[in-house]
């Protein structure tokens, strides 16, 4: 018994030397050269996004599908709820993979990892991410024929529709010519507000230093005023 019981463990011992030992081979042959050449291959990986279901419902919430183009088996992929998405053989290079469901303007984030098929196993190579709109379910009705350019008909309309009422009102002043600068106007406020929204990150930290160079050249200033009156 005490035997078998060596022998299992001798056996188990050997399994993790190799396991080991194979991924420092791995870590000794991964180079510059084949990090780089990695890179410029998930460089040709696409994310795209396409709506799962149109069909009108009274919470006016839908998901999108998030494809992967271009998945070969050099890389896996680790989502931010740390969902782990490998390759697989029967999908062609350059065909179309679908990964999950997402809710309408959700900020989907995808890191990109080598596999074990690399000399460089489990090295994160990108970070991408796919900003989902929302989608508008107005587009749907009949008052948006032939006003399909009016910003409340459009498929993916980034504002806010508060109601029903609201979107007839709105239509009904866009036909009678009431409305398109006030929607131009609008549009561009939106705009402003996503752009900010989207960049606070370096915003922010620009922000900061524009204060900082500003207090430091009003303090020099100062300085100066004080020494020219010193010479006088």
């Amino acid at each position: 018994m005490r035997k078998y019981s060596l022998l299992k463990l001798m056996a188990i011992l050997f399994c993790f030397f190799v396991v080991t030992g194979a991924n420092d081979v791995h870590a000794s042959s991964c180079t510059n050269k084949e990090l780089n050449t990695l890179k410029q291959l998930a460089n040709n990986i696409k994310f795209s996004y396409e709506l799962y279901d149109d069909t009108y419902n009274e919470q006016h919430t839908y998901y999108f599908n998030i494809l992967v183009t271009n998945f070969s088996k050099e890389f896996y992929f680790v989502d931010m709820d740390g969902r782990d998405f490998r390759y697989m053989s029967n999908l062609e290079v350059g065909g179309s993979r679908n990964l999950r469901m997402v809710e309408e303007g959700k900020m989907y984030t995808l890191e990109v990892y080598t596999s074990n098929e690399t000399s460089c196993p489990n090295t994160k190579i990108v970070t991408k991410k796919i900003e989902l709109p929302y989608y508008n379910d107005y587009s749907q009705r009949e008052e948006c024929e032939g006003i399909e350019e009016f910003s409340l008909c459009q498929k993916y309309y980034g504002g806010y529709i508060e109601s029903e009422e609201y979107f007839l009102e709105q239509i009904e002043k866009y036909k009678n010519g009431d409305i398109e600068e006030i929607v131009e106007k609008q549009n561009i406020i939106d705009l402003i507000l996503q752009f900010l929204l989207n960049n606070l990150i370096i915003i922010i930290p620009s922000i900061a230093v524009l204060v900082f160079a500003i207090v430091f050249i009003v303090i020099k200033v100062r300085k100066n005023k004080k020494k020219v009156k010193i010479k006088i």
